[in-house]
């Protein structure tokens, strides 16, 4: 029994031994975890501010920067001279891809160029307080890229942390508070737009430029005098008197009021009997085939918002010029001259200081097209007082040799100023001039009637056309459509579809740059058989040496030609203004093999049955055949 109970009192001790055992464990273990106060929270280091201060400069916050700055520097600089100084700046300078590299105290070799001076500022800083974090920047701007070295002197503000002893050289290391920073644009040349012969069609050239100089105008014929200017130039009275009252306009500055062509002799001499007006030369973008090639050269105007967002980091800013219509938009991105720029530092006296970054302008590229043109000129001349088109091609190479729409305007309008009055009269003239009427599908009646003798004969379907497909063409075009009632033709792919007559059954791709007389390029290979061209191409001679139709009026001594003609009535609602039934005449005439000069024309009048029905368009379009084959 006394064993028994022995063996009781040592168990219980051993548990208990064991249990003490366990709560020791258990209590070491809890010590051994850190409290709340036992954790030192990590202290953001000044390299951590510059860095938040270059993120919030990346994403243009600038007043989280202002934030970031110490109780001295924003003593110093109240939020809204920073918040504009820097916006202006970075923002001006249109800064982008702005990167930073920290040199820290890891070992990390600092710059070359500044190591000595830097390591003297964290030197001088450590005996205040203070700390230097070196970096290096860099940024895309509107002149190139900008590569800098600078440094940033921090103070520890309590919990606030690290902040910034700020001053405008941390923006630039030389840009004093008292000095600003200034981009400086240089403009290249526009490339120039040439037709076959080297003649320009769109080019920089001489203008005179018109304004008033305030001393010299009459005090009291002055409202008057203004007028006058307003009517001669079509601009308003509001306009000039907005120039006149600006605030850089001192009583002896030229006021630059409007450009204009100088053989424009009449109207200068108006102008020049108005006291104050003085007359000077300029250079402006000019167009001296005028109207004959308004359409077809198109304008340039000033950029907007959207298309400068479109074309950002290609060279254009908010005064560039660009094309808006004809070869000067489609040939853009080759006439297109890249500005130049350059950001300087400048003093309070306006001194240069710095030069710190320079980007030379670069010239646009020349283009030289196909466009013949005397032949274009001829053409525009001989139609300018109808509503008409003349489409010509050398249809062994695809090069348009002319491309005409009458009535026209003068392309030099929109480059000198338009006033809102102007542009409402040319939107509401007769004819319509603003209309490019090439540019645009027809119901072309009888002259589709070879190539729907193609379709049949060959058994080609209209895609192999190329219906319902973008024609690989230069300028913009619109789709031609197979309808179940009518086709629906652009002229320059019904003058593609014809080649193939005279090319064995190819189609060939229409041009306006200068093939030099290379081959050119094939749209449509073997879209019908040789024969089945030949065959056609045969009906069509035997159309212009007939006696019987009106083709006949088309024939030319010892020159081979075919010819198609025909009128159809305008569809109901393809023209404002235009009644169902008003009529177009059409004309399709080409020369045939052996032709130095091969050419088809397509011309395309609106109703001209008062002036000789399809014949008059027939002889027409046979003299300007005749005057470019010879």
């Amino acid at each position: 029994m006394k064993k028994e109970k022995k063996s009781i009192i040592i168990g219980t001790a051993v548990i208990l031994v064991l249990a003490l055992a366990g709560v020791i464990f258990v209590w070491n273990r809890i010590k051994k975890q850190p409290t709340p106060e036992d954790i030192v929270k990590e202290e953001p280091t000044p390299e951590d501010t510059v860095e938040e201060y270059f993120s919030f400069l990346k994403d243009k916050k600038y007043e989280e920067m202002y934030a970031l700055l110490d109780e001295a520097s924003q003593k110093t600089y109240d939020k809204e001279y920073f918040v504009t100084r820097n916006k202006n700046i970075y923002e001006g300078i249109e800064a982008v891809d702005i990167e930073i590299t920290i040199y820290k105290d890891t070992g990390e070799e600092l710059p070359p160029t500044d190591g000595e001076e830097l390591s003297s500022a964290n030197e001088e800083l450590s005996t205040t307080d203070g700390e230097a974090v070196a970096y290096a920047m860099s940024m895309n701007t509107v002149a190139g890229k900008i590569s800098l070295e600078n440094s940033m002197s921090l103070k520890k503000e309590g919990s606030s942390g690290y902040r910034i002893a700020w001053d405008s050289t941390l923006i630039f290391p030389g840009l004093r508070d008292d000095c600003k920073v200034q981009v400086h644009r240089e403009n290249g040349e526009r490339g120039a737009i040439f037709d076959i012969h080297g003649e320009p069609l769109a080019a920089t050239g001489s203008v005179s430029e018109v304004g008033f100089i305030q001393e010299k105008m009459n005090p009291d014929t002055r409202k008057s005098d203004i007028q006058k200017v307003s009517e001669i130039l079509d601009i308003s009275v509001e306009y000039i008197e907005g120039q006149l009252s600006a605030p850089y306009v001192k009583a002896d500055t030229f006021v630059s009021l409007k450009k204009m062509d100088q053989g424009d002799e009449e109207k200068q001499d108006r102008l020049l009997e108005i006291p104050g007006i003085l007359i000077v030369g300029s250079v402006a973008r000019t167009y001296p085939f005028g109207a004959s090639a308004g359409h077809f050269t198109g304008y340039i105007r000033g950029i907007t918002a959207e298309e400068l967002e479109e074309r950002e980091g290609k060279g254009y800013h908010e005064n560039s010029r660009i094309g808006k219509s004809g070869l000067e938009r489609a040939f853009e991105e080759d006439l297109h001259a890249s500005a130049g720029a350059s950001i300087v530092i400048l003093g309070p006296n306006g001194e240069l200081e710095d030069t710190l970054v320079f980007k030379n302008a670069q010239s646009g590229k020349d283009v030289v097209t196909s466009i013949d043109g005397t032949l274009q000129q001829a053409a525009y001349e001989m139609f300018s007082a109808d509503e008409a088109i003349v489409a010509a091609m050398n249809p062994k190479n695809g090069e348009i040799v002319a491309l005409v729409s009458t009535p026209g305007y003068e392309p030099g309008e929109f480059i000198y100023g338009i006033s809102e009055v102007r542009r409402e009269e040319l939107d509401n003239a007769p004819g319509s001039p603003l209309m490019n009427r090439y540019a645009d599908t027809w119901a072309v009646g009888p002259v589709f009637e070879p190539i729907a003798e193609a379709i049949g004969a060959g058994g080609v379907q209209p895609e192999e056309l190329g219906f319902g497909e973008k024609m690989p063409f230069e300028l913009s075009l619109p789709v031609s459509t197979y309808g179940e009632k009518e086709p629906f033709v652009n002229p320059v792919h019904l003058l593609s579809m014809y080649s193939m007559f005279v090319n064995e059954g190819s189609m060939i791709q229409p041009t306006v740059r200068s093939t030099v007389n290379e081959p050119g390029e094939v749209w449509k290979k073997q879209v019908i058989s040789p024969e089945t061209a030949k065959s056609i191409k045969a009906g069509l001679i035997q159309n212009v040496e007939s006696s019987g139709g009106v083709e006949s009026a088309a024939k030319i001594d010892r020159i081979t030609v075919f010819g198609k003609a025909g009128t159809m009535a305008l569809p109901s609602g393809q023209r404002d203004g235009n009644a169902a039934g008003a009529e177009c005449d059409w004309f399709v005439c080409g020369t045939a093999d052996g032709t130095l000069k091969p050419i088809v024309i397509v011309g395309m009048v609106e109703d001209i049955g008062d002036k000789g029905g399809s014949q008059y368009l027939v002889e027409k379009i046979r003299e300007l055949v005749e005057a470019y084959s010879r």
